[in-house]
């Protein structure tokens, strides 16, 4: 006999899904982009550039600015 149409259909709807991604991983020339304004908006200070990058690179991730 074999597996009717419903019952593929009703496997694939009940399937589990994939998380939803809360998060986007950026590209390294956007995380560039975004620690160099944050850099510009604090005049250039030195000693801050890994700070400036992680950060960048978090809010892009999340979304918040």
């Amino acid at each position: 006999m074999g597996i009717r149409r419903s019952e593929i259909r009703e496997k694939v709807t009940n399937a589990p899904q994939p998380p939803e991604q809360d998060s986007v991983d950026p590209t390294a020339e956007e995380v560039a982009l975004a620690a160099y304004y944050r850099a510009e908006a604090r005049g250039f200070e030195p000693g801050h550039e890994m700070e400036d990058w992680l950060e960048a690179e978090q809010e892009l991730r999340t979304g918040h600015h």
